[in-house]
């Protein structure tokens, strides 16, 4: 008898161990954020370049300015969620109203084109955020991996 009850007690611990540890393991990947990540769109600036809507201006800007053209280009083949994020800011700083407008943007190093660490944006600024989690920041470790030879 004793021993039925100190196996079941065993068998309880152990699954209450497992169950634990499999919650424990998707929090830290789904849900926990790691780092949040911030782009902060502030003045308008008027490019002075005639257009008809966005899609033009953002075309315009890919012909005409290297740094975006780079910027670009540098993260092509980065994790999905990072273009996508690049693609918000891109269409959030950008609009047409019969030129192209367009918004500076704080957070993107223009030399490394990599992200800085913002506190918070400035008022007034519109702002963009990328939270890190587990499965992001896996990502990124395996893309940063893959370009450790180039």
């Amino acid at each position: 008898m004793k021993r039925g009850v100190i196996g079941a007690i065993i068998i309880c611990v152990l699954a209450f161990i497992v169950i634990g540890g499999i919650g424990a393991g998707y929090y830290a990947y789904n849900i926990h954020v790691y780092k949040t990540v911030r782009v902060c769109l502030s003045t308008d600036m008027d490019s002075k370049f005639p257009c008809e809507n966005t899609p033009q201006c953002i075309e315009l800007i890919d012909t005409y300015s290297n740094e975006t053209r780079e910027f670009k280009a540098a993260i092509d083949n980065s994790p999905d969620f990072v273009r996508e994020k690049f693609e918000e800011v891109l269409n959030k700083g950008v609009r047409c109203e019969n030129t192209c407008i367009v918004r500076w943007v704080r957070g993107i190093n223009k030399e490394t084109r990599n992200f800085e660490y913002l506190e918070s944006c400035n008022p007034g600024e519109e702002e963009v955020t990328l939270d890190i989690r587990g499965k992001e920041a896996i990502a990124v470790w395996k893309f940063m991996k893959s370009q450790e030879g180039k």
